[in-house]
């Protein structure tokens, strides 16, 4: 019987453990939406992962360019060899010298934990399980990792990232350097980097792509920089329920206008006195504000239903209220919320 299914029903963690436990060798095959992710494992252990977003990957030697842990022309004429001949870049970056295979291991092992990082975050993923698939076969710079270690790594991230995301909730953030300077030995090093390449312009995105941290601890980073007040922030994109608001009352709006139109025409058109047309004038115009309101309640129960997701996938169950997952009084009294226990789900209403 083959191992597939979706996350919501059967939790990420568990598809690991249930492949590791029972010594498995294969790759999980995981897909949201236009990502994709590969982990592989041998005897149970993990031993490789490559992550895609919107179907572009990103390669190992991207992150050596970023992170300037190999001389760039060095690296480019190391790329033009594995072009011609197709071996691996680890065993290439070995046997040039350029990286020990303690480094190329602790890089893979990176990665690695990259891409356990970001499927973490996937609320509604499928997987498969592939006994027959292999990654990185002909690599001879090879690791194996227990599933465990890595997975106490991503559920200790995991308890980390709500208060990092209550602070910092986009990358679209900009951040700019204050007047205070952090001490170098006080903090580690990739709190340093991200501080150097903080300049006023750069969103935490930008942040991202042109560091070599990863996404979590990036925003790690700058959550710590912020809280020791060496950078502040001088740009945050709104909110998407705020936005989502906005368009919900324009589309009301425009579509209340043509009704106010039509209800002064019908009114126009109606023989039988003032007195009954201004009733269904009245009548229509009315309309507007219903659907500005329910357009909004629409556009704020999608919002609160997207965090109540993420909120599952960060602590495997439901918020036991709203106010768990959004501090707006406004949409907390606007909605009706029921976490069931019995059947691990939950209800949402408008009241």
């Amino acid at each position: 019987m083959p191992l597939e299914g979706n996350v919501k029903e059967f939790g990420l963690a568990d598809v690991l453990q249930f492949i590791s436990s029972n010594q498995k060798a294969g790759v999980l095959q995981l897909t949201s939406r236009n990502d994709k992710a590969s982990i592989a494992f041998d005897y149970g252990k993990i031993t490789g992962a490559v992550y895609g977003r919107q179907g572009r990957q990103d390669q190992l030697h991207n992150y050596l360019m970023r992170s300037k842990k190999v001389d760039r022309e060095k690296l480019e004429s190391i790329l033009k060899i594995q072009n011609e001949t197709g071996i691996p870049l680890g065993d290439l970056l070995l046997k040039e010298g350029l990286m020990s295979q303690e480094e190329i291991n602790g890089l893979v092992t990176f990665k690695i934990q990259e891409v356990l990082d970001e499927v973490f975050t996937w609320s509604d993923a499928r997987y498969k399980f592939n006994p027959d698939e292999r990654l990185y076969q002909n690599s001879r710079s090879q690791v194996a990792i227990p599933a465990e270690v890595l997975l106490l790594e991503t559920l200790r991230r995991k308890d980390e990232w709500p208060a990092i995301a209550r602070t910092l909730p986009s990358d679209g953030i900009i951040l700019k350097k204050t007047d205070i300077v952090p001490i170098v030995e006080q903090v580690p090093a990739e709190v340093i980097q991200i501080h150097e390449m903080v300049n006023g312009e750069k969103t935490i995105g930008q942040l991202i792509n042109d560091g070599y941290y990863g996404r979590f601890r990036t925003f790690n980073a700058a959550y710590q920089l912020l809280q020791g007040g060496a950078v502040e922030i001088i740009f945050a994109p709104e909110p998407e329920v705020k936005v989502a608001e906005k368009q919900a009352e324009r589309m009301a709006s425009a579509a209340g206008k043509a009704m106010t139109a039509l209800s002064v025409m019908i009114g126009l058109a109606i023989l039988g006195g003032a007195g009954f047309g201004a009733y269904k004038i009245n009548k229509l115009t009315a309309q507007e504000n219903n659907l500005v309101q329910r357009e909004t309640a629409r556009a704020r129960m999608n919002w609160l239903k997207n965090r109540i997701e993420v909120y599952y996938m960060l602590n495997n169950e439901y918020p036991t209220s709203l106010k768990e997952i959004t501090g707006d009084r406004k949409i907390i009294s606007s909605f009706d919320y029921h976490k069931n226990e019995e059947e691990k789900g939950y209800q949402l209403g408008i009241r």
